[in-house]
């Protein structure tokens, strides 16, 4: 069954979309975290939901509805890793599931999911620690969330209900839901993640750093900058103009978003996409210049990433794929997720996550991160 959105529900799936995009500004890191939960409990109702991420050997916890005393509890419970930013936790059942969603590069998750995986990893989640003491605790039954990582940490968006049973969604809806906010989570993880840095903000209306491959649009949409990174980078891309077609339409859906009517009910943008080219795979990142509601300058972010994985026929005669399949693992070796699988080939998440699978099997590898290896015929 498609998911249907009402209006409302557009406006409060674009609402949290904003927040993640809206950097961290003078109500600092916790006041912006508090905003995304804030709009996360509205899209939500009736939930509770905790934004994560790691600060030194410990997990940040940030909710309004979260107690001090389970607080305390989920602080005991896990840790970081302080070289990596990775999620460390005490019960052997969560260790062993996030090794293996980094694995899988699985980015959207629920109860019902969760449970299973881990009953085919060898574990009963509704006897663990973290699920008991930590989860259910926090007022997150039936949740749902989404984890991002960067080279340098890992962030969490969770949200539930204080007991089982009231989850209105089936699963495929609240999955779905869920990845269509995937793009602005990891845009503000990115964000969260420079700003923790302590790398220089970007002026009003300023391109930022000089090294980085910027893009800054006006408040009417209209390209104001590049840096000279970007110029060098497109310079090397022979399809430069869709690349920059693609950074400039994405800035033009961030300031509709800033300017949308009250009410409108907008989907929310891609804050990352991702650009194919027949030379490179591109990251592309749009946020927000300033926290100001009535500003809606725009930067976007450029990396390249060059890539040449073998071609769908190739695939498809020394490996014996199908060439859905073969055009699947090509996907697969540039890192993609299944939700820009989907987004890819125009097919559901649950068919892109099946197709991920057989291809994974027929390749004879137990992780994506292996599947390029495999094209190559490299062990």
């Amino acid at each position: 069954m498609t998911l249907r959105l009402s209006a409302a529900d557009a406006g409060r799936l674009s609402a949290v979309a904003e927040a993640l995009l809206t950097p961290v500004d003078g109500a600092g890191v916790r006041g912006w975290a508090l905003g995304v939960e804030r709009r996360l409990r509205e899209l939500f109702p009736g939930t509770n939901a905790i934004v994560t991420w790691p600060e030194g050997d410990r997990l940040r916890f940030e909710s309004e509805t979260l107690d001090d005393g389970t607080r305390r509890r989920l602080i005991e419970l896990s840790g970081a890793d302080t070289t990596t930013g990775l999620f460390l936790n005490v019960d052997p059942a969560v260790t062993a599931w996030h090794r293996w969603r980094r694995e899988q590069r699985v980015e959207v998750w629920s109860d019902a999911s969760n449970r299973s995986t881990l009953a085919r990893l060898g574990f009963d989640f509704r006897t663990s620690t973290w699920y008991n003491d930590g989860l259910v605790a926090a007022g997150l039954c039936d949740f749902g969330g989404i984890s991002t990582l960067t080279p340098t940490s890992e962030f969490f968006l969770c949200y539930g209900y204080d007991r089982f049973g009231r989850q209105p969604l089936n699963e495929e809806d609240r999955l779905t839901l869920l990845a269509l906010l995937l793009p602005a989570v990891r845009a503000g993880h990115h964000a969260l993640a420079a700003h923790r840095a302590q790398q220089p903000p970007a002026g009003e209306g300023a391109a930022g750093d000089a090294s980085e491959a910027l893009l800054v649009t006006g408040a009417d949409g209209r390209v104001v900058h590049r840096t000279p990174a970007l110029g060098r980078l497109l310079l090397e891309e022979p399809e430069r103009e869709r690349v920059e077609r693609e950074m400039a339409a994405m800035a033009g859906e961030l300031v509709r978003l800033r300017r949308r009517r009250a009410g409108e009910g907008v989907l929310a943008p891609g804050a990352v996409r991702t650009v194919v080219t027949a030379h490179a795979r591109w990251t592309l990142r749009a946020s927000y210049v300033t926290a100001d509601p009535g500003d809606a300058t725009v930067r976007v972010a450029a990396e390249a990433a060059r890539l040449e994985p073998p071609p769908v026929t190739a695939v498809v005669r020394t490996l014996g794929l199908t060439r859905r399949e073969a055009e699947v693992a090509r996907l697969l070796a540039r890192r993609m997720s299944d939700a820009e699988l989907a987004a890819a080939l125009g097919i559901s998440w649950h068919t892109a996550r099946r197709h991920s699978e057989r291809v994974l099997q027929k390749l004879g590898v137990d992780s994506r991160t292996k599947v390029g290896a495999a094209l190559l015929g490299q062990p």
